[in-house]
């Protein structure tokens, strides 16, 4: 993706119920020189962040310039009326190369 856009990560598949889910999230600057960084749990798909809210599903992460950072979402519930693709979201300021992300969703259905 390119600087400032949101994209996919990665994604899980949730049937119908209640889920805490959570994200942990890694950026590598791979060279490249980073001025921002975000990551979040949403339904919605591609270049969006619909639905991300800070400091419930959507995380702000401090970067310094050319230095990894990582991030987490945690226990975020979801309560879902069918069977849905989870994804998570990441978005990074950037310039001179490319960072290369990496994030794990994991859930536990709530009983």
């Amino acid at each position: 993706r390119t600087s400032t856009q949101w994209g996919d990560t990665t994604s899980i598949s949730l049937t119908a119920g209640d889920w805490d889910v959570t994200l942990t999230f890694y950026a590598q600057a791979n060279g490249a020189t980073v001025t921002g960084a975000a990551c979040g749990i949403s339904v919605t798909t591609g270049n969006s962040s619909t639905g991300l809210v800070v400091g419930s599903n959507q995380m702000a992460i401090p970067v310094p310039a050319t230095v990894d950072s990582s991030g987490s979402v945690p226990n975020y519930r979801m309560s879902l009326a069918a069977t849905t693709t989870v994804y998570a979201k990441a978005t990074l300021t950037y310039s001179v190369a490319t960072p290369n992300t990496w994030a794990r969703l994991s859930a536990r259905r709530v009983r």
